[in-house]
């Protein structure tokens, strides 16, 4: 008969991230940057990750006081009426705040602190923050947008409220991890220059005999 081993289909095809980089420190025109040159710096391999790697990014923000907004290059194509949730994991790097935010008719901003694990506001149409270990949070906000997707954006906030400021130069935070879903938020799906829809299609084979005559053990033997 057919067999699966994995504990879900999900597990098996590869799950949805419609972002084409999850990882934070690529630059290129598909990655992640600040929206004005020199207005903050990223760090790569900053600390330990949430899945215990050493992928995490320290995003930090400079003494110029302008704009500090950590943005996706290359914005997915998403239509207005559609529900999208967005979703990052955060860590207190010196900065208390986060500022996660996406842009479709207006702003819509969800707002954490960092140090109490709490949203703080949030003007999407629902906002998480799930808590994790070692002093990671998983945040997401879900909204149904109202005019296309135009961008999305983090900001290392200094009060909470403005992403206008000057920053001391050192103080930040760590990010990971960057999602961006139909719908309702899913389990983390890592992308490395190709958005993932989590599509798949189950195709049961039979003999001539009429018994299913195929088993999949594994990726590697499909």
């Amino acid at each position: 008969g057919l067999t699966f081993t994995e504990t879900t289909l999900d597990d098996f095809v590869g799950g949805e991230n419609l972002f084409k980089y999850s990882d934070l420190s690529n630059s290129t025109s598909h990655g992640w940057d600040w929206l004005i040159s020199g207005t903050g710096t990223t760090n790569a391999n900053a600390t330990t990750d949430p899945l215990g790697g050493n992928n995490a990014v320290k995003i930090t923000a400079g003494t110029n006081n302008t704009l500090k907004l950590f943005r996706a290059n290359s914005v997915p194509n998403v239509s207005s009426g559609t529900t999208v949730t967005a979703s990052l994991y955060v860590k207190n790097a010196g900065g208390r705040y986060v500022i996660f935010y996406l842009i479709d008719s207006a702003s819509r901003m969800l707002k954490v602190d960092l140090q109490t694990g709490t949203i703080i506001s949030n003007t999407a149409d629902s906002g998480t923050i799930e808590a994790l270990d070692n002093d990671w949070y998983r945040i997401s906000f879900t909204r149904t947008l109202d005019a296309n997707l135009g961008n999305i954006f983090v900001s290392p906030s200094l009060d909470g409220q403005n992403v206008t400021f000057a920053g001391n130069g050192s103080d930040g935070i760590f990010i990971f991890g960057a999602q961006l879903n139909n719908n309702s938020l899913k389990k983390f799906q890592p992308t490395t220059g190709t958005a993932r829809d989590g599509n798949a299609s189950v195709v049961v084979l039979y003999n001539q005999t009429g018994g299913e005559d195929a088993i999949q053990a594994t990726q590697a033997h499909q």
